[in-house]
């Protein structure tokens, strides 16, 4: 009887970052599988000009889309929404659009999911 893998997740259960769910701006967790990123690195997922994203590594841009061997789980990568507000914006970075929420002030919304 072959075993299924579930290629959502690591072998703990945590589940890998979406391609759908990812956008510019947003931030990333590597785990230990890559040679070029330390491991529990925390990175800022950037576009390139054709639009495609990417987290920067030791050697250049690392596409997220060549990590989706499903064209949607990004493998090694955990999201990360730790800071964040439920606008999406970083707290500390900028303002919040939808709250106006800065580092030092509660966002009035509950944390992104």
């Amino acid at each position: 009887m072959t075993e299924t893998i579930d290629k959502t997740t690591d072998t703990d259960g945590k589940p890998w970052a979406k391609l759908s769910q990812v956008k510019a701006g947003d931030f990333l967790i590597a785990d230990g599988g890559f040679p070029c990123i330390k491991q529990g690195a925390r990175l800022q997922v950037q576009a390139d000009g054709a639009g495609d994203l990417f987290v920067p590594c030791a050697e250049g841009p690392h596409l997220l889309d060549g990590q989706a061997d499903d064209g949607e789980t990004i493998i090694g990568l955990y999201p990360d929404d730790t800071g964040r507000c439920a606008g999406g914006v970083e707290i500390g970075v900028r303002r919040c659009p939808k709250c106006g929420a800065t580092e030092d002030e509660a966002c009035p919304y509950e944390p992104k999911q």
